[in-house]
């Protein structure tokens, strides 16, 4: 972690379907005093890059001391388990830069600069891909379906065949993506649907089905003021990861700079049913970064706040890069929960 950089902390459509409404609400709150750190220490700088294989207990994350590489990490005792990547390149197995890790059955998929590395969990690469679309080198996401890779592109979603070819698998509700928020988009898979977040939030099937799912109010109006308060020719992408929690709930992230104290929502994408995830105060807003869930957490990317001396003025200061992966309890604060699900 560099002293140097701180940030001062501040007191679906197809013609005829319809949006999948949202139903009900619940106030989760992460307890932060509860709960226990899974891997820390000064020598680590983790970013918001992660993902969670829930049967194996196991979290991946990356280092920006190796920016290239992904960490597998044991959830039960933080024990390093493998690095996958590391090199940079253009070839099999080397990146550019590192965008976004995601499960695999066989093991993990690492992208970033277009290309897609695929490696089993021994550490043997699988194969690696350049998606055959415009603005490939922005994809910043992929999950598979059934076996099958697929990606976000500007106008839906498309997917690896078995021959190696790429076909459009559906497209995109109310057209066409903005190139910049195009480059920050999202994605998850849950069963046999992948799940494709930019301004909005939809499901692609593998029969071409595309399902828009409505996102809570609360997210998008923190989504929105965040992005127009920026200052002038900033960037403002809508949100900042979108995952499953491993009970086949989608969670998405809102930007972690955004104002106010939520964090974003779960959001059951069978029936709409959803429920806000905040935090207990701004502080632990700007220093808790939610990057994951795992039982009845959420894993969190924490950050540590100090004191330097500006203009002659004491001023808290917040260290961006986090020393700290920790699973925090989260805690009902209010509303309505979802029905249990049948058979849970």
């Amino acid at each position: 972690m560099n002293p140097a950089n701180v940030t001062v902390v501040f007191a679906f459509l197809l013609a005829g379907s319809t949006i999948l409404p949202l139903s009900a609400q619940e106030r989760l709150e992460i307890d932060v005093e509860a709960g226990r750190a899974i891997v820390e220490g000064i020598e680590y700088d983790f970013s918001g890059i992660a993902a969670v294989d829930h049967e194996r207990r196991i979290v991946y994350v990356v280092d920006a001391v190796e920016p290239l590489g992904v960490m597998a990490l044991s959830i039960e005792d933080g024990s390093q388990i493998a690095i996958y990547g590391g090199s940079r390149g253009d070839g099999p197995g080397e990146l550019r830069y590192l965008r976004s890790v995601s499960l695999s059955p066989e093991g993990v998929l690492v992208s970033g600069g277009g290309v897609i590395n695929h490696w089993g969990r021994d550490g043997n690469l699988i194969g690696a891909w350049r998606p055959d679309l415009p603005a490939a080198s922005r994809v910043t996401d992929q999950c598979m379906v059934n076996g099958q890779i697929v990606v976000p592109s500007l106008v839906g979603a498309i997917r690896r065949k078995a021959d190696g070819s790429w076909e459009l698998l559906g497209r995109r509700p109310g057209g066409s993506v903005d190139i910049e928020i195009y480059g920050a988009t999202r994605m998850a898979c849950i069963d046999d649907i992948a799940y494709v977040l930019d301004e909005r939030l939809a499901g692609y099937s593998p029969d071409g089905t595309v399902t828009r799912l409505s996102l809570p109010e609360e997210v998008e109006e923190a989504s929105r003021s965040w992005r127009e308060n920026l200052r002038r020719g900033a960037v403002g992408h809508p949100y900042r990861a979108l995952f499953d929690d491993g009970t086949g709930q989608l969670v998405v992230v809102v930007p972690r700079f955004a104002r106010g104290e939520v964090l974003g929502a779960t959001i059951d994408p069978a029936t709409g049913c959803y429920a806000i995830i905040a935090s207990p105060d701004l502080v632990t807003r700007r220093t808790h970064a939610l990057i994951g869930m795992y039982g009845d957490s959420a894993l969190v990317a924490e950050s540590e706040v100090g004191e330097r001396v500006i203009n002659g003025v004491r001023t808290p200061v917040l260290y961006p890069g986090a020393s700290r992966i920790a699973l925090r309890p989260l805690r009902p604060a209010g509303g309505t929960p979802c029905p249990d699900k049948p058979g849970s």
